[in-house]
């Protein structure tokens, strides 16, 4: 049988940096209820764990919860990180293959 789960979190803070600190927190929950559930399932495949905020002026936003890391790799943020990208990914990148 199945069943929905919803948490909602409403919150009303002046500083935007404190809506950051709630999203990442949402998220890494979302993350570690999608992994229990995926452990656990009968039919993981039936598994659905989504995340999003919503406010008035910026409407709704859906806050990923499995993220390319190579996507925002670009020239100008290569070596501006701990995480290095080995040259032969680069160059297959490089390549198109």
């Amino acid at each position: 049988m199945q069943r929905k789960i919803t948490i909602e979190v409403c919150v009303d803070f002046a500083d935007n940096a404190k809506n950051d600190e709630i999203r990442t927190t949402a998220k890494d929950c979302a993350l570690r209820m999608m992994a229990t559930c995926n452990l656990i399932a009968d039919n993981p495949k039936a598994t659905r764990v989504a995340c999003w905020s919503e406010d008035f002026f910026a409407g709704h936003e859906e806050i990923a919860l499995l993220q390319d890391p190579l996507g925002a790799v670009t020239k100008e943020t290569i070596g501006t990180s701990e995480d290095e990208i080995s040259s032969e990914l680069m160059g297959a990148l490089k390549d198109g293959v």
